[in-house]
């Protein structure tokens, strides 16, 4: 009787068998980085302006977001376009000077822009 026949696959070296794994990483990072920072990217953005003398919370929704000092200005990004926020905006002495619901529309027709100032 005669034994079977085995099958062997071809061995490669391994210097080459590096090289097709280092190949293929970097082809692998090349298609997944930037499909992931198209994933990543923020949407579009709303500056806060804050034109008082005081400092001001921001809230959105009824959340903290930042404070921000006199004078300053400070972005969120990664809004939608059916964005519809309630914004308020609390003086460091207590007086509430923007306590609104906003759309997209009203942000931009707004140039993104949502500039606080004293009352009145």
């Amino acid at each position: 009787m005669t034994a079977p026949a085995t099958s062997v696959a071809p061995q490669l070296c391994p210097a080459t068998s590096q090289r097709i794994a280092r190949t293929a990483a970097g082809l692998c990072c090349l298609i997944l980085v930037p499909l992931v920072w198209l994933g990543c990217e923020p949407g579009p953005a709303v500056d806060y302006t804050n034109q008082t003398a005081l400092t001001v919370t921001v809230y959105e929704g009824g959340e903290f977001v930042f404070e921000l000092q006199p004078g300053e200005t400070r972005g969120v990004a990664g809004l939608k376009k059916d964005w519809i926020e309630e914004i308020m905006v609390v003086s460091s002495d207590g007086t509430i000077l923007l306590d609104e619901t906003i759309t997209w529309e009203q942000v931009e027709s707004m140039d993104h822009r949502i500039v606080i100032t004293e009352p009145g």
